[in-house]
C-alpha cells in the first residue's frame, strides 16, 4: 500500500478521502471536456455540479446565455459574469442586480452587443460612457438610454452612424439636426421619423435633384438646403 499512497497517510480513511478527491477532480474535468466538446449540454447537469466554479467558467465561456443555468452564487460572482457576458451580451440579464449594475461589467456586456442596455439600472442607462459604448454597437440601442442621453448631440451622432433607425427614439430638435440628418445617408423618405419639415419644403419647392432608388441623401450647411432622393 505504501507504494501506492503517499506515506504521509496514517488511516485508511485518509486514503479513502484522497482517493475520492482524486476520482471526484476526473470527473469534473471530464465534465469539462464534454461541455468544451460539446458532447455535454450545461442546463443538463445537477445542481450540485452547476454550482462548481471551473463547470460554469467553461460552459459561460462557450456560451455566455449559460449563465442562466449556474447557481445563484455564482450568477453573482464577478469573473462568472464577466466570462458571460463578454462571449453574448445578452447574457447581463441572468447575473444578479447587484452585478447588473456594475459599470465593468454592463461596459463589456453593451460593447459586445448594444442592446444588453436594456438589462442594465436606471442609474446606468444614464451613464454616457456606456451609453455610448452600447450605441457605437448598435445604433437603435439608443431606445433603452435615459431621456437626458437620447436627447445628447453626441450619443444621438455616435447612434446614427451606426444605424438611421435610431433617430426614431430621439428628441424631434435632433431628428431635424442637419449634421445629424447629413449622417442619416439611409433615411428613406417613407420613414415615419422622417423630418416632417423637411417632407414639407421638397413638397412645397419641388427641388428633385437625382434619383437614388429611394434613399435619401441631404447636403446641407447653414444657409441652403438641396435634396436628392
Amino acid at each position: 500500500m505504501g507504494d501506492l499512497f503517499p506515506k504521509q497517510f496514517k488511516n485508511l480513511n485518509d486514503i479513502n478521502n484522497d482517493v475520492f478527491s482524486y476520482y471526484h477532480l476526473m470527473n469534473i474535468k471530464r465534465i469539462i471536456r464534454n461541455i468544451e466538446a460539446g458532447t455535454v449540454l450545461f442546463n443538463n447537469l445537477s445542481l450540485n455540479l452547476r454550482n462548481n466554479y471551473d463547470i460554469v467558467m467553461a460552459a459561460v465561456s462557450q456560451n455566455g446565455c449559460n449563465l442562466r443555468y449556474a447557481s445563484k452564487e455564482l450568477r453573482s460572482n464577478y469573473d462568472v459574469v464577466m466570462a458571460a457576458v463578454s462571449e453574448d451580451g445578452y447574457s447581463l440579464e441572468h447575473a444578479s442586480d447587484e452585478l447588473q449594475n456594475n459599470c465593468d461589467i454592463v461596459m463589456a456586456a453593451v460593447s459586445q452587443t448594444g442592446y444588453a442596455l436594456v438589462y442594465t439600472s436606471e442609474e446606468l442607462k444614464n451613464n454616457y460612457d456606456i451609453v455610448m459604448a452600447a450605441v457605437s454597437e448598435n445604433g437603435c440601442s439608443l431606445r433603452y438610454a435615459s431621456v437626458e442621453l437620447r436627447n445628447n448631440y453626441d450619443v444621438v451622432m455616435a447612434a446614427v452612424c451606426q444605424s438611421d433607425s435610431c433617430l426614431q427614439y430621439t428628441s424631434k430638435e435632433l431628428q431635424n439636426n442637419y449634421k445629424i440628418l447629413n449622417t442619416a445617408t439611409n433615411l428613406r423618405l417613407t420613414d415615419p421619423y422622417f423630418p416632417e419639415k423637411l417632407r414639407k419644403f421638397k413638397n412645397y419647392k419641388g427641388w428633385i435633384k437625382g434619383h437614388v432608388g429611394n434613399k435619401l441623401s441631404l447636403y446641407l450647411n447653414d444657409f441652403d438646403i438641396k435634396i436628392i432622393y
